[in-house]
Order: C-alpha cells, then structure tokens, then sequence
C-alpha cells in the first residue's frame, strides 16, 4: 500500500468526524438562537396559530348555509309583526317560557337593517368569533395575576390556544348560532362577562387605576343583567357576579364620583330595560299566571304522589277534593 493510498483512507475516517462536529456546532448555535429569541419566536407562533383557528373557525362557520332555523317562534313573531306595520307585541308565548323581549328586539334591528334573514346566523357566528378572541385574551391577562407562576407563559398561552380551539371548532356551538334563540347569543355574553371581570380584577388589584375600575365594574354590572334576561336560568350566576363588583367598588376608597357614576349608569340601564319589558306585557295575562303554572308543572310528580297516598289511606276522597281523583 502507498502513501496515497494511506492518505486517503485517513481523510475517509476524518471526515464523518468533522462533519458530526460541524453538525453539532450549528445545533448549539441555533439553540442558542432559540433560547435567545424565545419570546419573539413564541409570540409569531402564537399569531400564527391563533390567525389559523380563527381561519378555520370561520371557515366551519361561515361554509354552511346561513339560513337560520326557527326553532321557536315566539322569538321570531314579535319582529315580525313590528315590520308588518304592527306593534312590537306578541310576547305572550316567550312568558310562558320563561324568556325576555330582548333576544327577539335584537332579531328586529337585524331584520330591520340588512332585510335577510341570513344576517341572524352571519352576526350570531360574527359574535362566536369574538367570543373566542374575548376568552383569548382574558386567559392571557391570567397570567399577569401571578408573578412566580408553576408554569411558564408559554405554557399557560398554549393552553388558552387548545381551550379556544375546543371552543371555536366544536359543532356545538355553530348548531347553537345557526338557531334563532337566544342560546345562541348566551356564549358571547358569557365570555364577555368572564374578559370583563378579569379585566376588573386586574385594574383593580394587580394595577389600580379607578377609572377603568368603574368603566369595566358597569360592563360587568350592565352584562350581566342582559345576561340573565336573555336566559332567567342565568340569574343566580349573575348575581354571583356582581356581587364582589359592587362589593369593591363601594369599598374602595375615595373615587366618590366613580361610585355615583357606577350606579347611575347601571341602574339607569337595568331600570329602563325593566320598564320597558313590562310596558311591553301590560296586556300579558299569561305574566299573573306563569309563576304557578311552573311551580306546579315542576312539582307536578310530588303533588301526584302526596294525592294518591292521602287517598289511599284516607277515608274516602278528602274534602274539597273532585270525585275524578278518586
């Protein structure tokens, strides 16, 4: 074997080694790079995927036929009646269910704007949309909340993503927009009283400032009365809402002029949306009556039951009693 020979052989063992070397110095230089530019780096990722749900979201939306489904029609009927020429009356049916004039006002305006009945379902998808950005962003004020948080900000904003993914690409709550009910509206109102409140928290312990205490207080106040007229179900939470509102902003100190500008707007608000569902059943007879007939339907199977057995051990039919339920 010549000297040639021997030299290249010893170039063919050199060179897997210096191309592993090599191979391993860029690794370290592009972690290095990573590690130094990791908020950036998250930051466009985090865009970058939000951008795309939101893509997506609106795609599985707005894919669908728009037509909206009337799956109740006393929301529809006062609207239209009102467009007809009449009054804006007909709530009778949405008393006896329990329900407010408002959703069915909201589906006026949008008829009474755009002319098409396919608006409802843009708008309520519209509001879908929003909702998702809302719960975004009240997720990643969250996070300012604890200064030594267990998990790091890129973590807690990779879970608000998968939280608004399984929101925003669920199919129910596209079923829920492409109804008219006010379901379909409760999400929005529910998400936005969530950003509300933790916008309030926020201003109010992590970075005082009063004026936007009060501002943010009377959002949640205002939205969460809406709330619960869009769906009474919804009263007791928000109740549970408002209550450490108003708690904090009365014991706030000084700011006197926020607190009377705090309950004079929500209370003009709640007062004049008050009045104007009941000026709107003044003729409502169904209103005098709603209160029993639910307490009775809803205990319809105990009242039954506590009838058969006093009939049952009692010495014939009670007094008072019809001979039928004997």
């Amino acid at each position: 074997m010549g000297l040639a020979d021997v030299g290249i052989q010893a170039d063919a063992g050199t060179m897997p080694a210096a191309r592993i070397s090599k191979a391993r110095k860029h690794w370290s230089d592009f972690r290095s790079f990573v590690q130094a530019n990791e908020a950036a780096l998250w930051k466009f990722a985090y865009y970058f995927l939000a951008a795309f749900l939101f893509l997506a979201a609106s795609w599985q939306r707005f894919s669908l036929p728009q037509d909206p489904l009337a799956v109740f029609d006393a929301y529809l009927l006062p609207a239209l009646v009102k467009l007809s020429g009449g009054a804006f009356e007909g709530v009778q049916g949405l008393t006896k269910e329990g329900l407010n004039f408002l959703y069915s006002g909201m589906i006026y305006l949008i008829l009474r704007i755009w002319e098409d009945f396919r608006a409802i379902s843009v708008i309520q998808h519209s509001l879908g949309l929003i909702a998702g950005g809302l719960f975004l962003a009240a997720w990643s004020r969250l996070a300012d909340f604890f200064p030594r948080p267990c998990l790091s900000r890129v973590v807690h904003e990779a879970i608000g993503l998968l939280g608004a993914a399984i929101y925003l690409l669920s199919y129910a709550p596209v079923f829920f927009e492409m109804n008219i009910r006010s379901d379909s509206v409760c999400m929005f109102f529910e998400i936005l009283i969530f950003w509300l409140i933790i916008q309030f928290f926020y201003y109010r312990v992590i970075l005082p400032n009063a004026q936007k205490v009060v501002i943010y207080g009377t959002s949640v106040a205002t939205s969460a009365f809406l709330l619960a007229l869009l769906k009474p179900s919804f009263t007791l939470t928000s109740l549970f809402v408002v209550t450490p509102v108003i708690w904090l902003i009365l014991t706030a100190k000084g700011n006197f002029i926020g607190k009377v500008a705090f309950f004079a707007t929500a209370v003009s608000i709640i007062v004049a949306l008050t009045l104007t569902e009941h000026y709107l059943r003044r003729n409502d007879e169904s209103v005098k009556t709603f209160l029993a007939e639910t307490l009775f339907v809803y205990h319809a199977k105990i009242i039954y039951a506590q009838m058969a057995t006093d009939l049952k051990h009692g010495d014939g039919i009670l007094p008072g009693l019809p001979d039928v339920w004997a």
